[in-house]
């Protein structure tokens, strides 16, 4: 259906003249149409022939390494990034991404690495945050992930997924009260049904029947 609806756009006479910006808006909708049938190489060529036609736009690269990624061409989407990234140095996405891949393949070094690098830039940046605290529990590193579900708190205080992780953290190192706390919070900011809403109710009985 949206391939259909894409060509009957470009036959409109008005898409001839429409700048570089949306030309490249109908591929990347064209490319991603194509993802999503799961044709890898159609979606792959279209962006490849974007980006001869259109080198200094910068959706063209990050386009084709999602591409890369919905793939599972792991290597090429990093090396993709990584040309993101020298062709424009102060976009923080390349970052997020290269980070979202090193995790996918539990490279967890190499992502907490690329995000202290995103995290220097942009210090409140919360998904960055949240994938380094990820990381960080990856390899047992329980400190540092609380640090970085402590300042996602501080930076977002109505975030209930930090006040979660920061309880099964208390819950998983025996500290009872800063547990207790943080479901508390947690169920505060949730609806009854919301995910994990019953695992932190059950975590609470649990606690305050053993005090």
């Amino acid at each position: 259906e949206t391939l259909d609806t894409l060509k009957a756009i470009r036959k409109l006479p008005a898409t001839a003249t429409l700048d570089q910006t949306n030309q490249f808006a109908l591929i990347r909708l064209e490319a991603m149409a194509h993802l999503g049938k799961t044709n890898f190489t159609v979606a792959e060529r279209l962006v490849l022939d974007a980006r001869r036609k259109y080198p200094q736009q910068p959706a063209v690269l990050e386009t084709l390494a999602q591409v890369y990624m919905l793939s599972s061409r792991f290597n090429d989407a990093l090396a993709t990034l990584d040309q993101q990234l020298k062709a424009f140095p102060n976009d923080a996405s390349p970052l997020m991404n290269k980070a979202a891949v090193h995790f996918r393949v539990k490279a967890y070094e190499p992502c907490i690495s690329t995000l202290d690098a995103l995290l220097k830039k942009q210090p409140q940046h919360l998904l960055a945050l949240e994938l380094r605290a990820a990381a960080n529990l990856q390899l047992k590193r329980l400190d540092a992930a609380k640090a970085d579900y402590e300042a996602i708190r501080k930076f977002a205080p109505k975030a209930p997924a930090a006040h979660f992780s920061l309880g099964e953290l208390a819950f998983q190192q025996k500290q009872t009260r800063d547990a207790i706390t943080h479901y508390e919070a947690f169920l505060k900011l949730v609806s009854p049904d919301a995910k994990e809403a019953a695992q932190a109710r059950e975590r609470l009985r649990e606690l305050k029947a053993a005090r």
